[in-house]
């Protein structure tokens, strides 16, 4: 039984808008596509978001840094998991990206093998603007992902 929540652009976490910014940072940098894949096994479990980044006004690089929010069994708060890219800030492979009002940054995350608990994606957002300014930042949080143990509980 799949039990994870769907992600909803309402549900989303606000993100920060800094005054006079034309373009609003909302509707530039979404999560989508939440999977949440159980099995008997840890290591056939999975999470996974897609995060879509479009650019702001003068906007020279984007930036995104990927986490994975975890409240395993027996722990009552969540906590960041550390593993390949989770933590790290990522940019395009093409160091134009962004520069472009029509361009568009997907960014697909899964994370594999997975023990019983609760997950949730974080996901921090950047724009770069000229010198290395910070034009915006934004944060989105996924919908929940649960994950049972092999008894069901």
């Amino acid at each position: 039984m799949l039990l994870c929540a769907t992600l909803a652009a309402g549900a989303l976490a606000a993100g920060g808008t800094p005054a006079g910014l034309a373009a609003p940072v909302p509707r530039r940098a979404l999560l989508r596509d939440l999977a949440c894949h159980q099995a008997a096994s840890p290591l056939a479990r999975y999470v996974s978001v897609t995060a879509l980044m479009r650019p702001l006004a003068g906007t020279r690089h984007m930036r995104m840094r990927f986490s994975l929010l975890a409240m395993t069994t027996g722990q009552r708060a969540f906590h960041a998991l550390l593993a390949g890219r989770l933590g790290k800030w990522l940019a395009p492979p093409d160091p134009t990206l962004g520069q472009r009002p029509g361009d568009r940054w997907l960014v697909s995350e899964p994370v594999h093998g997975l023990q019983a608990g609760v997950y949730r994606f974080r996901v921090r957002f950047a724009w770069i603007g000229a010198g290395g300014a910070l034009i915006a930042s934004a944060v989105r949080s996924s919908g929940l992902c649960v994950q049972r143990d092999a008894a069901g509980g």
